[in-house]
């Protein structure tokens, strides 16, 4: 009996890391899509975490030696986390009714503070008081012994759990089915704690029973309604597939949710209204599908300007119909670069045949990559480069509008090679803040590219820049011969435009 109490202490200990780091990716990745992410909200997101583990294991760690039942407590908290955590999800997806926040607003840096603060208390603090009653617990050690038994059991937990969620788990289940999961590991690992059962025979029954119930509902609910389902209403409006489809919805309010994944890269969600569908990365909207204005404004300006574009290289953006516009032209080869192949997977499920068509014509190239990656380490001399990617609101944006990042698409141009970049404008008026932005990206080009010419589009400014002069030109009568040579059908950018 003592080596089975033994084994399952050391179990539950290391449960506190495995739930808190799988915890904690779920939760930042719900948090990053609330709040649009940005590495800020990652940093108040992380600081929080790790202020409520502060206090919960000083302040309440500080109650530790006075508890009677240490490994009841612990057995109790654990199976307190299986709750909270599939319910700390659903009030972080229902933030925006929470805070009152419209729809696309973006919300502020003090609600943003507040609204982590306060929901990441109850489950930060009782990991953070798990980890120093645990210390005080370990078996056959004291001291400063017990600390770092229990700091390499947790370390082990929090390695296994960060490693099963981020490359497995996230793949293939919902964020609720994850911490379900989480939930009824707790509540296994509480079950292997006898000892806080009592010494009584009828309260050891109550409790055991209790314990399995608890499970077996926790496990009922991470299945599926397709693969098991029975006649009781409230348990089923719980199952794990429901809650994640109802608190999207709550989520996304009027944007019609039509669907939404996790991938190893990022959050996907497609929503849609009639035959318009969005789609976003990570709360940050990528493009809108059918877009064509801005598709053929995107394409049709850079491969215009170059006199023979054969070689194209298209960063992003081709599935929002991009794609399907450079084809249009007399290519030879399009590769397109898209990190995220679930991104694909996405428009095939969602999109009009004729919109995914293009990524089956035989001139393309398909590269799940990085684009940064792919310029840098590219062999290839491309006659035109188009990056279609959202605004830099992120670091991970951010990269793609730096000068280094501009001298890597220098390197692998031709002589006459021209690169195309577009942002987010407006015709009748800029901001001091959106002037200071587009002086930036342009001051940026110039000290890279040997010639740039700029033209506003319906809702950006498109910069195009070349590394020889005299390629270049906003010869209207040479860009028109060549949309007729070429035999361009488009709506928005024509001889008449």
């Amino acid at each position: 009996m003592k080596t089975i109490k033994h084994k399952g202490l050391l179990f539950a200990l290391a449960m506190i890391g495995f739930t808190a780091t799988a915890g904690q990716i779920i939760l930042v990745r719900e948090f990053i899509v609330v709040f649009y992410g940005n590495e800020l909200c990652l940093g108040v997101i992380l600081a929080n975490w790790l202020l409520w583990g502060a206090v919960g294991s000083w302040l309440l760690g500080r109650l530790a030696d006075k508890l009677k039942r240490k490994i009841g407590t612990l057995a109790i908290c654990e199976i307190i986390l299986a709750i909270l955590l599939p319910s700390l999800i659903f009030v972080i997806r229902s933030a925006r009714v929470l805070l009152k926040a419209q729809p696309g607003e973006l919300i502020g840096f003090v609600p943003m503070v507040i609204f982590s603060f306060v929901s990441l208390a109850p489950v930060c603090a009782i990991l953070g008081f798990l980890f120093a009653l645990g210390a005080r617990i370990f078996p056959s050690a004291k001291g400063a012994k017990q600390i770092g038994y229990t700091y390499i059991l947790e370390g082990i937990g929090a390695g296994t759990g960060g490693l099963l969620t981020s490359l497995l788990m996230i793949r293939y289940l919902n964020s609720f089915q994850i911490a379900m999961i989480i939930g009824s590991l707790n509540i296994t690992a509480s079950a292997f704690l006898r000892t806080f059962l009592g010494k009584r025979k009828p309260i050891k029954i109550f409790f055991k029973g209790l314990i399995v119930l608890l499970l077996i509902i926790n496990v009922y609910l991470i299945l599926p309604d397709d693969f098991v389902s029975i006649p009781i209403e409230l348990l089923n409006r719980l199952k794990s597939d429901r809650l994640d489809y109802n608190s999207l919805k709550i989520q996304w309010g009027m944007f019609g949710l039509k669907d939404s994944k996790n991938s190893i890269y990022s959050n996907l969600t497609v929503v849609g209204i009639e035959d318009t569908y969005t789609f976003f990365s990570n709360g940050l909207s990528m493009f809108s599908v059918p877009n064509p204005a801005s598709a053929e404004q995107v394409s049709h300006f850079a491969m215009l300007e170059h006199p023979d574009p054969q070689n194209v290289l298209l960063i992003g953006g081709g599935v929002s119909g991009s794609l399907g516009e450079i084809l249009k032209h007399p290519t030879k080869k399009v590769d397109y670069v898209e990190l995220d192949p679930m991104v694909i997977e996405l428009a095939k499920n969602w999109l009009d045949k004729k919109d995914i068509a293009p990524l089956h014509d035989p001139r393309v190239t398909i590269e799940n990559i990085d684009g940064r990656h792919f310029v840098k380490n590219s062999k290839e001399k491309y006659n035109v480069i188009i990056l279609d990617l959202p605004e830099p609101f992120t670091a991970q944006l951010n990269r793609f509008y730096t000068q280094e990042f501009f001298q890597e698409i220098y390197n692998i141009l031709d002589d006459k090679g021209i690169f195309s970049i577009g942002v987010l404008s407006s015709a009748n008026y800029l901001s001091d803040e959106h002037q200071a932005f587009l002086n930036c990206v342009y001051q940026t080009l110039d000290t890279v590219f040997e010639d740039i010419i700029t033209i506003p589009a319906d809702d950006q400014i498109i910069f195009l820049s070349c590394k020889s002069k005299g390629i270049l030109s906003y010869n209207q009568e040479l860009l028109t011969k060549r949309l007729r040579q070429r035999n361009i059908q488009a709506l928005y950018v024509s001889e008449y435009q």
